[in-house]
């Protein structure tokens, strides 16, 4: 059972006590800013972890000029919108989490962040999953051109560039060819394996934190009196 606090300890701040109007804009306005300055390096890296070799960029700086050059400043935020959404399912992940938590209340402390945990990452997967695999699509258009890789016809069709005013260079043609490719399981590839890994460690981190919150209110009860004596003392002298 979980401890209930006494008028010693101190009470742990929960879900009830947040303002939520408050909560949501400042936490989606923050972590969308966030979003905004890694997206660059997002987009880089998905880059370079597909293509073959050096064929297309010799490492990351090579490939940030590159993608500069031949695409100017908007090139690093292909597929942002979409990406941009986690901002949205990050708020999902928590609100998920809380609301399981407060059905768990009967349960110890660990189990009242193992389950919350494990649902919430459930809930949180089966958004982004969709939204990841349109938003590493979306980067990987405009990857490889002509002048860039005379070999072009040794890549992959997905790594090719579609003409200017193609229908596929946009969000929805890249929607529509996953779903004439791959039907509605072409926007859940991965998704076993994101439950397999992501899952068992949103549950075991939120069940360490309830753990740890515990332990360090408990230590911080016990010596925080005693400094707060030497610490009077001290001004006394």
């Amino acid at each position: 059972m979980s401890t209930k606090p006494t008028s010693s300890t101190p009470r742990q701040i929960v879900w009830s006590d947040l303002d939520k109007t408050k909560y949501y804009f400042w936490g989606c306005t923050v972590f969308l800013g966030i979003r905004l300055c890694v997206y660059p390096t997002n987009l880089i890296k998905t880059r370079l972890q597909v293509q073959r070799g050096t064929t297309v960029y010799r490492g990351s700086f090579d490939a940030f000029i590159k993608v500069f050059k031949a695409e100017g400043i908007m090139g690093f935020y292909r597929g942002f919108p979409i990406f941009a959404l986690g901002v949205i399912f990050g708020q999902v992940y928590i609100t998920t989490y809380e609301y399981a938590k407060h059905h768990c209340d009967h349960l110890n402390e660990f189990m009242q962040g193992l389950i919350p945990g494990a649902v919430a990452s459930v809930a949180g997967q089966s958004l982004s999953v969709p939204a990841d695999v349109i938003t590493q699509r979306l980067q990987l258009l405009g990857m490889l051109r002509p002048k860039e890789i005379p070999a072009e016809r040794n890549h992959p069709e997905l790594l090719r560039k579609p003409p200017p005013a193609s229908r596929d260079h946009t969000l929805l043609g890249v929607c529509r060819r996953i779903m004439v490719k791959d039907g509605l399981s072409g926007f859940y590839r991965g998704y076993f394996v994101s439950l397999l890994s992501n899952v068992p460690t949103s549950g075991i981190w939120w069940a360490t934190y309830n753990c740890l919150v515990r332990v360090i209110v408990d230590i911080s009860v016990c010596i925080l009196p005693y400094t707060t004596i030497l610490y009077v003392g001290r001004l006394q002298d």
